[in-house]
């Protein structure tokens, strides 16, 4: 490889030496390494920015609707603890029916009480699987017998339909057993519409034991429960978010909250692309503009190496040749923007009027030289002849 094939390299048509490896090595290069790394660290911060600002947002939103579903389980409980101060007295009056009536709204799966032998009474309809209960609850029954009366306890039981029934129980101070069933999911949807925002969001409560108490996604989507994010820390007692990269939409948070009360715990799991506004999708991408402003300058300094420092590297090698006496090497264009073709002009024409000055001059030198030699050989031959028969006449 010669000198000239390795001054082309690595791009073609651009002499790499001189200014052009200068404007390379201190200008080029470390902008592109700035503009380069400026943009992926503002991604990087701007992914955190925005992953922070999501688990923030799900995590107070959790805690809204783990307060709100609480609310609504303490109202049952107050209500049942009022249904059973009511059975207590024993319904004397048409006020205390009609209080019992409107407080049973609170339990569409309907309620009963147990009397101490366990035989039941069915108080409303839709609660005929409560005469079953203490055989298919018994860890159940046993808890509420050894509670203080008055005091709830919580559990969940899955009927045939499929639909999760949560009950609470008090213990009176007749020994009875009171016992009130509801379906949590449909309060749960109404509170937590406001938070499943789309397709890739999903609620799920479960209870203490782990069961399915509320899912706003299909039942194939939420695989096994126990692997499920954020389950294993709710059931432990713990509240807070947390967050899985590499997912396959992305970066999945996932925000948790145990409502002491019942023993519940809420998730809610999301991608934090599929939550962000156009806006701050659009801002994560403000960064990348520097790569087109980059393509541009860095197209703009190829054409300046190209149009402006090439040839007039070349004009130099030209020129160094036209000062050693080559006036045809500045005739052919070295090309490149108007100024240096004018100035490529300007030197071959005076190139051109060098040349016609050196060969007046030539001609100038030899007119002179040829009237000395005439003048020379007219002195030589009047001394020959005129001098010298002189001086054979003198003699």
């Amino acid at each position: 490889m010669n000198k000239r094939s390795r001054t082309l390299l690595p791009l073609p048509g651009i002499h790499w030496r001189g200014l052009t490896l200068q404007v390379f090595l201190f200008a080029i290069l470390p902008v592109v390494i700035l503009v380069v790394g400026g943009v992926l660290y503002s991604q990087s911060l701007h992914h955190t920015a925005m992953v922070n600002l999501v688990e923030d947002r799900n995590q107070r939103a959790v805690q809204t609707v783990a307060n709100a579903i609480s609310e609504q389980m303490d109202a049952r409980v107050r209500s049942l603890q009022v249904i059973a101060s009511l059975m207590e007295d024993g319904l004397n009056s048409e006020a205390q029916i009609s209080r019992l009536d409107m407080l049973s709204e609170d339990f569409d799966a309907g309620f009963a009480l147990y009397d101490p032998s366990g035989a039941s009474t069915v108080i409303g309809k839709g609660a005929e699987w409560v005469q079953t209960l203490p055989i298919d609850q018994p860890n159940y029954w046993d808890q509420i017998q050894a509670s203080q009366p008055g005091n709830a306890v919580f559990t969940t039981i899955a009927r045939a339909s499929s639909d999760t029934v949560a009950l609470v129980g008090t213990r009176l101070k007749n020994e009875s057993l009171l016992i009130g069933g509801f379906l949590p999911a449909r309060f749960i949807q109404e509170t937590a519409s406001s938070i499943v925002t789309n397709e890739h969001s999903h609620l799920l409560v479960v209870d203490s034991g782990a069961k399915v108490i509320y899912f706003s996604g299909e039942q194939v989507i939420l695989g096994e429960i126990q692997t499920h994010p954020g389950v294993s820390e709710v059931l432990r007692g713990e509240s807070g978010v947390n967050t899985q990269s590499g997912g396959h939409h992305g970066d999945q948070v996932t925000a948790f909250s145990f409502m002491p009360g019942p023993g519940w715990g809420l998730v809610l799991t999301e991608n934090w692309e599929e939550i962000t506004t156009p806006f701050l999708s659009t801002t994560q991408s403000a960064p990348l503009i520097l790569i087109p402003i980059l393509i541009l300058a860095l197209a703009a300094l190829w054409f300046g190496a190209r149009q402006i420092v090439q040839p007039l590297q070349e004009l130099e090698v030209r020129t160094t040749r036209l000062a050693r006496g080559d006036f045809e090497a500045v005739k052919d264009s070295v090309g490149g923007i108007a100024e240096i073709m004018h100035l490529q002009s300007v030197l071959a024409d005076t190139a051109g009027d060098l040349r016609s000055a050196q060969e007046a001059l030539r001609s100038y030198i030899g007119s002179i030289t040829d009237g000395v030699e005439s003048e020379r050989r007219g002195l030589a031959r009047e001394l020959h002849d005129d001098t010298l028969q002189a001086l054979i006449a003198l003699n």
